[in-house]
Order: structure tokens, then sequence, then C-alpha cells
């Protein structure tokens, strides 16, 4: 088996049915095998999500577990695969088939030495721009992947040596995560990667339904209050690494995107966090200009914290 797709899926068998139909297409049928993770969904999903898979026959893997979440899900996942690759895919995605028919003749390329596969940026909500030129694929050093503008810690586009997992027991997802798993398990990816192979012209990966993600609604104050241990943490994991490597120059630019993306998304919600976020005695400043009256308040208070630390430093 080339290549074992990993879904977790809770309470949406609509979305885990086109996400196979996708995966699983008769063409690559004898070199994938999916395993789907079903993490505690409500006992009236049990019925559809079985009549979903039951037609794939062998090559899907089902299995129930009580709710622990995402993470927890996929750590799970990866006991049950069989495939040279291992690749995490969100239920309520899908793949473009003809990229991802290519996909899986790269990997049925790459020497047996290579243990990480990078599909370069996703694609979102459209297939429109899915295209794979080429077949080839070229090795670079996870200091290349983190370099400013193009460092990507979406799992989705990184497909992983089964060999590599089972070897390295701490190459796990954090189960205690809710937000930001993903992003923390590629950095312990790329810390034990020494070359990866990538082809940024084969993106086969689409995102469709976004339902999970931070950006996307509703999202209320409490739901924001939840997830704020998970950004800390996921901050601390890349002051981790960065401490342990000092060969990778652009992390600076990786924390001012990981904060704009995410404290500022919070921010905007109506969440009343600083906009410094406080790691280890160090300030990491998202710069920004806000543009909307909620976002002037909000700023407001940070900024005059900075200031106000900035004068106590220089006394």
């Amino acid at each position: 088996m080339l290549l074992s797709v990993v879904i977790p899926v809770y309470n949406n068998p609509a979305d885990l049915g086109r996400c196979l139909s996708s995966l699983l297409v008769p063409q690559v049928c004898d070199r994938v095998q999916c395993v789907v993770i079903n993490d505690g969904s409500d006992e009236l999903y049990e019925e559809e999500f079985r009549k979903v898979v039951s037609p794939y026959g062998p090559n899907v893997v089902y299995s129930r577990q009580s709710h622990g979440g995402a993470a927890s899900a996929r750590n799970n996942g990866i006991d049950l695969a069989c495939g040279r690759f291992v690749w995490f895919v969100d239920a309520d995605d899908k793949v473009c088939i003809p990229q991802y028919e290519r996909l899986l003749i790269l990997l049925d390329s790459l020497p047996d030495d290579i243990n990480l596969f990078h599909t370069g940026p996703m694609l979102h909500q459209s297939e429109k721009d899915c295209s794979c030129s080429e077949t080839n694929y070229s090795i670079v050093t996870p200091a290349d992947i983190l370099a400013p503008k193009t460092a990507c810690l979406d799992h989705t586009t990184y497909l992983v040596s089964r060999d590599l997992l089972t070897g390295n027991p701490e190459l796990r997802y954090p189960d205690a995560h809710r937000l930001l798993e993903d992003s923390v398990f590629v950095l312990r990816l790329l810390e034990v990667s020494s070359a990866i192979a990538v082809n940024t012209d084969c993106r086969p990966y689409v995102r469709c339904g976004d339902n999970h993600s931070l950006t996307s609604g509703p999202w209320d104050r409490p739901k924001c209050e939840a997830f704020m241990p998970d950004i800390y943490s996921f901050f601390d994991n890349l002051v981790d690494f960065e401490s342990r490597h000092h060969d990778f120059p652009h992390l600076h630019d990786l924390y001012r995107r990981y904060c704009y993306l995410y404290v500022r998304v919070l921010a905007v919600k109506g969440c009343p966090w600083s906009l410094l976020l406080p790691f280890r005695n160090r300030l990491i400043y998202v710069g920004y200009v806000p543009s909307t009256v909620k976002e002037k308040i909000v700023f407001c208070k940070p900024l005059l914290f900075l200031l106000s630390n900035l004068f106590r430093l220089l006394r």
C-alpha cells in the first residue's frame, strides 16, 4: 500500500462521503487506504457513517473512539495506517483527482530515504487553480520550508513516511489541543527531517468546508477563551523550536504571521485580549493598522502597554 489517508470525523457523514469519493476513485484504489476515525459522534450518525464507508470495502478502515478531539483521532489513525506514506485530511475537504493521481506517481518515485513530502500551499474553495504541469520534485531543507512568505505549517500539505512516525513515538499531535495542533505537529516533523521532497506545481488538496476554522463563524467569546491556551502553547513550541535551531533566520516572520492571523481575528470578534503576547519574557508585537472602530478600540490598550514597557526599559 502506497498511501494511508487518516480522516477524523464528527457528526458529518455527508462531508465524509464527498471526501472518500474523491480519495478512492477506482484508478487509485489499489494504492490507497483511508483510515476513518469517528471521534465520538452522536449515536444517531453511526448508521450513516457505516453506510458511507461500506461501498469501499477493505479500502476503508473504520474505527470509533470516545470524543477526544481531532488530534487524538489522528494519533489513533496513525496506529491503523499501513501505507508507505500517511496523509492527514479533513473530512469536509476533498482532492482534485487528476492532480491527486500525479501526486501518487510522485510518491512512488521517491527514494527510500525521503520521509517527508510537501505539496505546497493548499487551494481554497475552488478547483479552478488545480494544475500540475510536472511530475517531478526537488529536495529542500526545513529552513527552505520556513522561509518568508512561503512558510506553511498546514498539516494537510505534508505527507509523512509511516516509518518516520512509527520510529519516533514523539511525532504525534498534542492530544490536549483543539486549535493549532496541526502546526505543532508540523514543527515536530520539520525538526527530524533533513531533506524534504516538494513539488509546488502539484497541489491536489482543496479546502472546501472550512467548518472548524478559527476564521469562520459563528464564534462566541467563551469559545475563543477556550482556545487561547492552545494559541499560547503553539507559540511556546515555536520558541522552543527556535532555541534549538539557530539556522532558521525567518522564524520571526512566522511569529508575526500567526499572531496576525489568530490574535487579530480573536480581537476583531470582540475578545479583549492584548495583541502583545508574552512568551517566556519576550513580547512579539503584531503590527497592523486598525481599519475599523472596533479594531482601534481593541488595539488601543496593547499599544499603550507596549509604549509603557518601552519607556520602562529605556529609563
